[in-house]
């Protein structure tokens, strides 16, 4: 079975520039896998600056996505065995959860309390 993969594009941008990238050669080939051109302009730089000003005052909506729980899961455990420091960067963060999943994990987290008892 393949392991899900994230594949989020950061911005409509940045999916429009793979998708119309440019050679990844300098003679002009066009086989093998294409560069994208980032070059960003004085004013998007300038609108990205503010946004995220915006967001660290909290005066900004925060993002979010739907992501399926098979798909973050391996990723949050294989950051917390090898203790990856930028875990520390979310831990105040809220996460969303299903009434069901949330019952589960409650329940789970009551056997192993007694269970170390």
């Amino acid at each position: 079975m393949q392991k899900p993969r994230l594949s989020v594009f950061p911005s409509h941008e940045l999916a429009h520039a793979a998708s119309s990238g440019t050679p990844s050669s300098p003679m002009g080939a066009t086989s093998g896998p294409r560069a994208v051109n980032l070059k960003i302009s004085p004013e998007t730089s300038a609108k990205r600056v503010n946004h995220e000003l915006d967001r660290a005052a909290g005066t900004l909506e925060p993002r979010s996505v739907t992501v399926r729980l098979a798909t973050i899961v391996p990723l949050l455990l294989d950051a917390v065995e090898h203790n990856r420091t930028w875990l520390s960067d979310f831990s105040d963060d809220t996460v969303r959860l299903d009434a069901d999943l949330f019952e589960v994990l409650l329940a789970y987290q009551e056997l192993r309390e007694e269970a170390a008892a």
